[in-house]
């Protein structure tokens, strides 16, 4: 073994571990050799097996991390040394400490990433866990809904590993549901405040693994405000989008908000400050959390940035009411669906906030109508959440459930609104969220002409169904009619059910539970 080897494994022997840059100087300073003959000795060195490379995975201005022979790169080795010189990477690694597994989108969040490469600057995703899973440090795996997740890599046996896995995956993604649920009812309750104004993009709960794309970032939601004040334009100015105050929202519900997410989330403002399309914009950042340390609150604070704690925006049983909700979403434990919808909803008007929480109320109401549904059409596919594309245009809709059904071969499409028994549902247009035209004219076409495309389901007929806890406005009665008679009507349903009708058909059912349910807190209720 020559000198410079001898040198470099006791350099590694006498601490645990050197990046690149360290070993060149120390040979720099010990044999007075060039800066470019020093990092030759030192890549020969690993070339040739003396020392260990963490090659392809490096650390800042391309320099790779170092180890005696004997040695292996661990998380928490390659954690403590992202801390100081890959900001990214770290952050990864110590929500995923945390959670053990989180998804693709989130990674995109906590490593402030794009998803394609806009910038020398910003290091993508996939290039990171490429090189973190040569490492054997962590896995990626896809979910049965098709999910892409990163997760701590597990030890034993192939079949143990896998099963780990899924079960990780499952349970996540009921944390990513509750995460996303609520964020409709914040945007409603800063459009009260005149914070933001109409038109916000926020990730859904039917595709919570799904954020909004706003200059290649990606949010959990994002709005514009003109209010005046914190807009260099007055309110009466501020006529255009790009006149107006972004404001994008970081939401974290189910779990510990941490000071890796605001690290993440100022990384990811100042992006999208420093792009040249956000020349002149103010931005107003929104913090959104359950629970925080005070250490990270602080720092919240200090960056001027607007926090939400959604216990004080939505009554103190809040945590009450994620409790029932993540048993109604969890499939790990018999759950008496009935009772915890019911139990959520009595917790809701206790907090006085039925009003506020009218995104939670509708969810609450299609789990509660989800196996209503199911059981005219026993032993069918149920798929909730649904996102079809129609395959000609490429535009998407989402769908609150799919009934996919042997026998009788149909496909239907069905829409669930639980509103307010004295709520009117108008005829729209197919482009106005919330109206019969809006499914019917807008969503239902896209499902069609997926369907079409879809070999297996060739003989099936594609039938629809609007469900609701409200009523239907008095123009509505014409258009109820004429696609009422038409081929899209259920083989063994209505395809109109208002308040009324939908109490009708559970105690004619044997649904008497459900029943009461819609009747005190949608039909004789607030929100």
């Amino acid at each position: 073994m020559g000198k410079y080897d001898k040198f470099l494994e006791a350099r590694l022997s006498a601490g645990r571990w050197a990046l690149g840059s360290d070993l060149s100087l120390a040979l720099i300073t010990k044999f007075k050799v060039e800066p470019e003959n020093a990092r030759k000795i030192v890549q020969r060195a690993a070339d040739q097996g003396v020392i260990v490379s963490s090659k392809p995975l490096s650390f800042g201005k391309g320099q790779f991390l170092y180890l005696r022979k004997d040695q292996f790169f661990g998380r928490i080795m390659v954690r403590e040394v992202a801390a100081k010189h890959r900001k990214p990477l770290y952050r990864l690694l110590e929500l995923l400490e945390r959670t053990m597994v989180v998804s693709f989108y989130e990674g995109l969040k906590i490593t402030s990433s794009t998803e394609e490469k806009t910038s020398t600057k910003i290091s993508l995703l996939v290039d990171m866990l490429d090189d973190l899973e040569k490492l054997k440090l962590v896995a990626t795996r896809k979910d049965r809904r098709g999910i892409h997740y990163i997760l701590l890599r597990q030890g034993g046996d192939l079949q143990s590993t896998e099963s780990t896995y899924e079960a990780l995956m499952e349970v996540h993604f009921q944390s990513m549901q509750l995460d996303a649920m609520f964020i409709p009812d914040v945007l409603r309750w800063l459009r009260s405040l005149n914070l933001v104004g109409l038109g916000a993009a926020y990730r859904n709960v039917s595709a919570p693994a799904t954020g909004v794309k706003h200059n290649n970032i990606l949010w959990d939601a994002f709005a514009y405000s003109k209010t005046t004040g914190i807009n260099p334009f007055v309110a009466a100015q501020a006529d255009s989008i790009a006149k107006q105050t972004l404001v994008p929202l970081d939401v974290v519900i189910s779990r510990k908000y941490l000071q890796v997410d605001l690290d993440a989330y100022l990384a990811r403002i100042q992006i999208n400050i420093n792009s040249a399309k956000m020349a002149g914009r103010k931005v107003m950042p929104v913090v959104v959390y359950q629970e925080i340390d005070e250490m990270t609150l602080n720092s919240m604070k200090k960056l001027g940035f607007l926090s939400l704690d959604i216990n004080i925006l939505f009554g103190r049983n809040f945590t009450e009411i994620i409790d029932k909700v993540r048993d109604m979403y969890s499939g790990f434990h018999e759950v008496d669906l009935g009772n915890t919808v019911e139990q959520a909803l009595q917790l809701i008007d206790q907090s006085g906030h039925s009003d506020q929480l009218k995104s939670l109320r509708g969810a609450l109401f299609e789990a509660l109508l989800a196996p209503v549904v199911a059981h005219f059409y026993p032993n069918a596919q149920l798929l909730q959440g649904k996102k079809l594309t129609d395959p000609t245009s490429g535009k998407s809709r989402e769908f609150d459930l799919v009934i996919i059904s042997s026998h009788p071969k149909e496909v239907m499409l069905v829409e669930l609104k639980g509103y307010a028994g004295k709520s009117l549902i108008p005829v729209g247009t197919a482009e106005d969220k919330d109206t019969l035209r809006y499914f019917f004219r807008g969503s239902v076409p896209i499902a069609q002409n997926y369907y079409k495309g879809d070999k297996s389901l060739e003989h099936h007929r594609v039938s629809a169904a609007y469900i609701t806890s409200g009523r239907y406005h008095e123009d509505a009665g014409k258009f109820i009619r004429k696609v009422g008679s038409s081929t899209l009507r259920p083989s063994r349903l209505e395809m109109f059910y208002d308040g009324p009708l939908l109490e009708k058909l559970l105690n004619e059912n044997g649904f008497e539970h459900q029943a009461k349910i819609i009747k005190q807190f949608y039909l004789d209720g607030r929100g």
